[in-house]
């Protein structure tokens, strides 16, 4: 049977569609920058390339779905000339905008983008659904802590009335029709679609049950 990469459904959000392993992807020659969290075990950092080692591991795992959700843009937009736009994800209800084609943003689609093609050309042997995590709205000052990061996407995408997730259909700028929307890593010839988006919850601290 023929398994593959594919972006997940809003329906398959929940605590038991599957195993989930949550990822704060970080991209350094040395230090470990990625946090990563699997179903209900604790929180681990790891160095990009014990990263990969760990997911090709999981992806070869026969048996249920594994939901896999990335720290990074999954998906991107461009407006009407062709020139890079927000999505409705990368702004705050008090209008600061976190594009994914400033900052961070490239390096992280960058280093997503090799992770995703060495656990696809590894072999996968089981159904791998994609979701994108976004916590990069943090308080003035605060320190990055991709271990806390992967605890508060957890609780967001377990969170029962699903009222942290944005599907694809609501990806658009509220006027910006015109925008057009497409995997991340198109340009690579890696069309996995468009994911939902899961906003982890806020920096000082997850209350959320789970």
């Amino acid at each position: 049977m023929s398994y593959r990469i594919r972006a997940g459904m809003v329906d398959e959000v929940k605590r038991d569609s599957g195993d989930w392993l949550f990822v704060d992807v970080g991209f350094s020659s040395k230090k470990k920058t990625c946090g990563v969290l699997k179903n209900e075990e604790c929180t681990m950092k790891k160095a990009f390339g014990r990263l990969v080692k760990l997911l090709i591991k999981e992806v070869q795992i026969p048996g249920q779905p594994l939901n896999l959700l990335l720290e990074a843009p999954l998906s991107v937009a461009f407006n009407k000339d062709g020139n890079p736009a927000h999505r409705a994800t990368d702004i705050e209800a008090d209008k600061r905008a976190r594009g994914w084609w400033y900052q961070t943003g490239p390096l992280t689609i960058l280093a997503t983008g090799h992770l995703l093609r060495r656990v696809q050309d590894c072999g996968v042997r089981r159904e791998v659904r994609l979701f994108e995590g976004f916590v990069s709205f943090k308080s003035a000052g605060s320190i990055s802590d991709h271990e806390a990061d992967v605890s508060r996407l957890r609780c967001a995408a377990w969170d029962p009335m699903q009222k942290f997730v944005t599907g694809p259909d609501k990806l658009k700028v509220p006027g910006s029709e015109s925008d057009t929307l497409e995997s991340a890593f198109k340009f690579s010839g890696m069309d996995f679609g468009l994911p939902p988006v899961v906003k982890g919850c806020g920096i000082e601290g997850c209350n959320h049950a789970v």
